[in-house]
């Protein structure tokens, strides 16, 4: 017993505190690569670095199959050259002088990869370096081997931040500080929304792969408004942990955008074609949401769902035509580079749902509401083509009437909207109100 301790102990990595809470937008793969690097770097990690010492640039070797898997290396030369792109601003304080050393350097400072290789050699800045290395500030110590089994970016570092304090019993964290750490930016505005879509999730998952994981203990709040979460910390005894492979033996999870076709089609469950399709369409949103703002993708990506996939054919369903027609006519070729993430012979193909089987009709409709409603506050541009498409939606013979009123009275909340705003201007004014005279409707 006290030997296999013994081998789970070596799990264990060091990792310098401000890398762990640094605030970096990195994707699945970024952080793995930055893993692998520190990893390489064990040996160097010290109390006493010299951050004034110029430090000469390092030579690391990391394995493909340690960032990917398969076969398919693109997800990898993508992350490898954001890196070279992601610029890094140090300050470090000089007591001497009384006064700050700034540095401007990139992540990494450059890679060889010979094509067909198993091995990938990165070029680490020697002004990066002791940021790496030092230790003076506190460190992290997780597992790889979890780490890598980690399903998502924010469970990624929602775990190496709780191994921070696996020796408290509870810590506190804003909502503010969690939100610019995880760099979510417009994305889920209400407390509410990151607990549901970010915190449970991730302590579902760490609950049954980690060694140190959270539960959400209270909110914290500050008179009426709420601040933020106490966390309680929970660990498993090194005896009981389920996974006792070497770190040599550690292999990535597949990330939702990196899961090839060929693998998908592998997958044995109850649920069939319908997991399938779910699988592939995460695997699309990660990809999507990489290229597009914030706000368009919430706007169309969002109200889709997967419903099926069959026969290399991954089938979304739209709640509106509007929306289907939309995306089709603007977003064609980003959705084919999406699929080639799922391998070759893939594609994708968007349906309507149909309003009239669903047990609950009301949440499509409003979908559909929402939807015009955000396109109408777009741009000018946009909302002028915008305009023209609900137009042809509503004359259109096959739309049903319930969803041809919805689009009425989406027109007329939108006329009010417009006729109160001092900021609209008096050309957009015009096209509102013309469209409202179109279907009757007094502005």
């Amino acid at each position: 017993m006290k030997k296999e301790q013994d081998t789970m102990k070596q799990f264990l990595l060091k990792q310098p505190r401000n890398i762990t809470v640094a605030k970096h937008k990195l994707g699945i793969h970024q952080l793995r690569i930055l893993a692998r690097a520190i990893e390489q770097l064990q040996d160097r990690m010290s109390f006493e670095v010299d951050h004034t010492k110029k430090i000469p640039s390092e030579t690391i070797n990391i394995k493909v199959s340690d960032i990917v898997i398969g076969t398919n290396v693109k997800p990898l030369r993508e992350a490898l050259n954001g890196m070279m792109k992601k610029i890094v601003k140090i300050l470090h304080y000089i007591p001497e002088k009384a006064t700050y050393l700034e540095i401007g350097t990139t992540l990494l400072q450059s890679y060889k990869y010979e094509h067909g290789s198993s091995d990938i050699e990165l070029q680490i800045s020697g002004h990066l370096l002791p940021q790496l290395i030092d230790l003076t500030r506190g460190f992290t110590k997780y597992s790889l081997n979890v780490a890598f089994s980690t399903s998502s970016v924010n469970t990624f570092k929602l775990y190496q931040y709780v191994a921070s304090f696996r020796d408290k019993k509870q810590i506190r964290l804003n909502v503010s500080t969690l939100r610019e750490w995880l760099q979510l930016g417009d994305k889920y505005k209400m407390p509410r929304s990151i607990k549901e879509k970010i915190l449970q999730p991730a302590m579902k998952e760490l609950k049954e792969i980690a060694d140190v994981w959270f539960t959400i203990a209270e909110r914290v709040m500050e008179g009426r408004k709420m601040k933020g979460w106490k966390f309680n910390i929970h660990t498993k005894k090194e005896s009981k942990k389920k996974n006792k492979t070497t770190l040599l033996e550690q292999k990535p999870k597949e990330s939702l955008s990196e899961q090839k076709g060929a693998e998908i089609s592998q997958e044995v469950d109850t649920n069939g074609s319908k997991k399938k399709a779910m699988t592939s369409w995460d695997i699309c949103l990660d990809v999507l949401s990489d290229h597009l703002s914030e706000k368009d993708f919430n706007t169309w990506f969002r109200p889709l769902k997967a419903h099926k996939y069959v026969n290399n054919t991954l089938y979304i369903l739209a709640p509106s035509d509007f929306l289907a027609d939309w995306i089709k006519k603007n977003y064609t070729k980003l959705i084919e580079k999406a699929t080639t993430y799922l391998g070759d012979g893939q594609k994708i193909e968007i349906v309507v749902e149909d309003l009239h089987n669903q047990k609950q009709k009301q949440t499509p409709k409003k979908r559909s509401a929402d939807t015009i409603i955000s396109v109408l506050k777009s741009d000018f541009l946009l909302r002028k083509e915008a305009i023209k498409t609900v137009v042809t939606y509503i004359e259109n013979p096959k739309t049903s009437d319930d969803d041809a009123e919805i689009c009425k009275k989406t027109i007329l909340k939108m006329a009010s909207w417009v006729k109160n705003n001092d900021k609209i201007g008096s050309p957009d004014k015009l096209i509102i109100k013309r469209l409202s005279e179109k279907f009757g409707i007094k502005f």
